[in-house]
């Protein structure tokens, strides 16, 4: 038995994204989801916030990535994780003119996305 279970948005991005619009910047989210009800919620939550979400990106053929973190008294918490559509994030997902008209470029959860290429990334780095 627990005392609750909490459905919320997190992770690198959204938490630093949510935060910065805490502060009344004006943060952009790009990433996956999929046509879920997660990423429904994902999206909505983000926007709520005052994320700007329009290169949140739904995949049809993957679910949204998720992570279900069981706390465990007097020890470490425990992660299952998901990738589901960050699988197929890739340096193409991120807009151009997006990424050259931010004054900060945050990456978060690089090594939860498998399908980001160093190379690609670089190259997209090296024109900021």
């Amino acid at each position: 038995m627990a005392e609750e279970m909490i459905l919320t948005i997190g992770g690198c991005a959204a938490n630093t994204a949510v935060d910065l619009a805490k502060m009344g910047v004006h943060p952009a989210v790009v990433g996956r989801i999929g046509v879920d009800a997660f990423g429904r919620i994902v999206r909505e939550m983000l926007a709520d916030s005052g994320v700007d979400t329009r290169a949140v990106c739904p995949t049809a053929d993957r679910i949204t990535s998720q992570t279900m973190i069981l706390n465990v008294q007097g020890e470490d918490r425990r992660f299952i994780h998901i990738f589901g559509a960050n699988a197929c994030f890739s340096v193409a997902d991120i807009p151009t003119t997006l990424a050259q008209n931010c004054r900060v470029f945050y990456l978060g959860g690089y090594l939860v996305m498998p399908g980001l290429e160093s190379e690609s990334l670089a190259t997209l780095l090296a024109t900021l």
